[in-house]
């Protein structure tokens, strides 16, 4: 294989994450000198994401990324001229995630994920009235890892029935990581959560700062995501002791309260 067709590879694959490691031996051995900063990209974070992130030697690794990157701004160039999107994050050599308007993601993601395959990650910040039309975006499933906290400031926006059509959409089935903290979740909605046949893939999600209560407490433990998840944050939800109690008792360390 050569250089093209590694990226190609990549590109197609992008969850596969042994390819990556594949590249950058092979980038080692035979890639020109402009190429081992990538390669010592894809080893640093890849090392980095079996760490803690607290740990000394992560925050080290974390610091070797970020200096590789900001001394190679052509790996953002698709992005940044394009101008799809900001705070860019890499995973393992590449762009990861992006912050952009969901609106904008629905009008040119066909360009976006052409431009950046690798793409997997979104935070779609004040999403109120645009989550509606993500829900019948056909790229909605190339998004394994997505934030839309913090929807409404004004406390308005009707965007229970947006969270609703997202959860209940096909597009959401490659969803990984699943942001909706700060977004007035009640028991009624984290049960069309934990009814959805399409969250099966779902290992960690955020329903921080919301209202889902002892009702929503309790479609969480009577649901398969007691066994799915692997991290579950539902801090400032007003549950009471007992349930919290249950919680710590079938989640362990994997949730926070």
């Amino acid at each position: 294989m050569n250089d093209a067709s590694f990226l190609k590879a990549i590109f197609e694959n992008p969850a596969d994450d042994a390819l990556r490691l594949i590249y950058a031996d092979w980038l080692e051995e035979h890639g020109p000198e402009s190429s081992q900063a990538r390669a010592a990209l894809i080893r640093i974070q890849h090392e980095a994401e079996s760490l803690s992130p607290y740990s000394r030697r992560r925050v080290e690794l974390d610091q070797q990324a970020r200096r590789l990157i900001r001394d190679n701004p052509s790996w953002s160039d698709p992005i940044r001229k394009g101008k799809f999107g900001r705070s860019i994050k890499f995973r393992l050599g590449f762009p990861h995630q992006i912050t952009t308007r969901a609106i904008n993601f629905v009008s040119w993601a066909d360009r976006l994920l052409a431009a950046v395959p690798t793409l997997r990650g979104f935070h779609f910040p004040h999403a109120s009235n645009e989550v509606r039309d993500l829900a019948g975006c056909r790229y909605l499933s190339r998004i394994s890892e997505l934030d839309i906290s913090n929807m409404c400031a004004c406390g308005q926006c009707p965007i229970g029935a947006e969270i609703r059509l997202l959860l209940q959409s096909p597009g959401v089935a490659e969803l990984t990581n699943l942001n909706i903290s700060d977004n007035r979740v009640d028991p009624a909605l984290v049960r069309v959560l934990t009814e959805s046949p399409h969250l099966k893939r779902l290992q960690w999600l955020d329903l921080s700062n919301n209202r889902i209560s002892n009702g929503g407490v309790q479609a969480i433990l009577n649901s398969p995501l007691v066994d799915q998840l692997r991290f579950l944050n539902l801090r400032n939800n007003d549950i009471s002791t007992r349930n919290s109690n249950s919680l710590r008792e079938r989640f362990g360390n994997r949730v926070r309260l």
